[in-house]
């Protein structure tokens, strides 16, 4: 029996600081990111990532093309259009911010 003196031992688990955890798990997702996409790629802005991922799923939905709906291909090739036209404004726009650093 504990005396009022003597500290009950507490059995509660101890959860471990998960704060430094996540800074290490966005790290290391950050450096597989750039390991798989390419420093190039890492650098742009978020809008101009998701310009680039918009391209590559239309160009993949371009390949899943039917011969007997044709007016689903029709939506498939105006939406590569679409996603070729904000690729090429998105990197308009990065060249123009390239030519003005000195």
């Amino acid at each position: 029996m504990y005396t009022s003196i003597e500290k009950v031992p507490s059995y509660a688990p101890q959860l471990p600081d998960i704060a430094r955890a996540e800074k290490n798990a966005i790290g290391k997702v950050r450096r597989m990111m750039t390991a798989m996409l390419g420093r190039e790629f890492m650098e742009l802005p978020a809008r101009h990532k998701v310009y680039a991922l918009y391209f590559c799923l239309s160009l993949m939905l371009l390949c899943t093309w039917d011969e007997q709906r044709l007016w689903l291909n029709v939506l498939n090739v105006l939406n590569l259009v679409n996603a070729a036209r904000l690729a090429n404004k998105a990197s308009k726009e990065l060249s123009a911010r390239d030519r003005m650093l000195p």
